[in-house]
């Protein structure tokens, strides 16, 4: 389950105030699933300071470049 963005700065605020680790976060938030991707997001806040996400960090789109577009088009036939 993905974490969502009102519990990351809830996490942030106590990861740079109290220090709080994975074990303390998951000892006092037991009904929240956040295991999974808590440690990466931990490492962020240490690395930046934030939660946000790096501009351009996603998969990078290529069905749309000319030059696919105009393959496309030239295959069709009219």
């Amino acid at each position: 389950m993905a974490i969502s963005d009102d519990d990351k700065v809830l996490i942030k605020e106590l990861r740079l105030s109290k220090r709080w680790g994975v074990k303390k976060l998951m000892r006092e938030f037991p009904d929240k699933d956040w295991k999974p991707s808590l440690k990466d997001l931990l490492r962020k806040i240490d690395k930046t300071g934030g939660v946000q996400r790096y501009p351009g960090s996603g998969r990078p789109r290529t069905a749309r470049i000319p030059n696919n577009i105009s393959t496309v088009q030239a295959s069709f036939i009219y």
